[in-house]
């Protein structure tokens, strides 16, 4: 079984006032087996962002399949395993830094226990305790 399966997947995207249909990814169709470290590379505009967000249940694609250890990637239960990393995050600015991070824990379904020990952890790493209950927005990026 492969751990990520791409079959014949398309996203369209609808552009501007005459929703023009725009290509981002066109009947786009790979594996990854398990244990294996595969690259993502082309160059700008290339949908590789695109494939990424689909993978991860942040955008549909228009046709196709996305399988996630023999699963729809559409089944949230199927993305457990796998964390991804945006180039552009975003922060709510009007949480503190500690809601920012319970609300992150809280989405990758971390028990409350497990959540608090963690923050505390993390926050002693990074030297933030001391600003642990300032808004993000006070905060240099």
């Amino acid at each position: 079984m492969n751990l990520i399966e791409f079959q014949n997947v398309t996203k369209t995207y609808r552009k501007g006032l005459r929703s023009l249909k725009v290509p981002a990814v066109v009947d786009l169709s790979f594996s990854v087996e398990n244990n294996q470290i595969a690259g993502f590379i082309g160059p700008n505009g290339a949908g590789k962002t695109t494939s990424l967000k689909m993978l991860m249940g942040l955008v549909n694609p228009t046709a196709g399949s996305i399988l996630i250890k023999g699963k729809s990637s559409g089944i949230p239960a199927s993305r457990s395993d796998i964390s991804f990393v945006s180039e552009q995050p975003y922060f709510y600015p009007h949480l503190t830094v500690e809601e920012s991070l319970q609300y992150y824990f809280k989405i990758s379904r971390m028990t409350n226990r497990s959540m608090h020990r963690e923050i505390d952890r993390v926050l002693k790493i990074l030297h933030l305790c001391e600003k642990r209950n300032k808004k993000i927005k006070e905060l240099s990026k």
